[in-house]
């Protein structure tokens, strides 16, 4: 009978250890979903409270120049429920301009929900080495004005020159004057000038 009983605890013990193995498994598992989910909800920057047009998270515009361009994009908002964001970023965090735009537009929420009417204006400046990149990103409700080959028109032709130049804040502008003229119907048959 000892020996019976002996078995039967070490029978036990094979098994405790084994559902001990898929626990612990498990709970990896778990964390390592868990650690993977927070460290790609913190690569996209966190919307400012309260929200503003202009997010100079690079720290590229002075304030005036922030303030200027914000009263702007607020009263075209006002006039034309068009909502234009700005975003200068440090870096992209490993995603592409195309994607950090977008994810920005989806997670702050950017244009009205009933006609996504959103617009993005990403710009991640030259830093040391790095390449600077600008993306134009429009909710589904500014395509027809503003599909990605215009945007990217305006990204090569309007912005990306006077960048160069070292006018950084001077193509933010750019920019953003060129969608809000294209948006209204400013400029006819898709096409508009540089």
């Amino acid at each position: 009978m000892i020996r019976m009983n002996y078995r039967m605890t070490f029978h036990s013990e094979i098994i405790n250890r084994s559902q001990m193995k898929k626990l612990h498994k498990f709970f990896g598992l778990f964390l390592i979903l868990l650690t993977l989910s927070t460290v790609q909800a913190q690569e996209i920057p966190v919307q400012p409270n309260p929200p503003h047009l202009v997010n100079d998270l690079a720290g590229v515009m002075t304030p005036e120049q922030v303030q200027q361009l914000e009263s702007r994009l607020v009263a075209f908002n006002d006039s034309t429920s068009t909502q234009i964001v700005v975003v200068t970023l440090k870096s992209l965090n490993g995603y592409t301009p195309a994607e950090m735009a977008q994810r920005i537009g989806t997670t702050w929420k950017v244009g009205q929900k009933k006609y996504n009417n959103g617009m993005v204006i990403l710009i991640k400046p030259k830093i040391g080495n790095e390449k600077g990149e600008t993306f134009i990103a429009t909710g589904y409700g500014l395509e027809g004005k503003l599909p990605d080959a215009i945007c990217k028109r305006i990204v090569d032709e309007v912005m990306i020159p006077e960048i160069q130049k070292g006018n950084l804040v001077g193509g933010i502008n750019a920019g953003a004057l060129t969608v809000m003229k294209i948006a209204t119907g400013e400029y006819k048959d898709g096409s508009f000038a540089p």
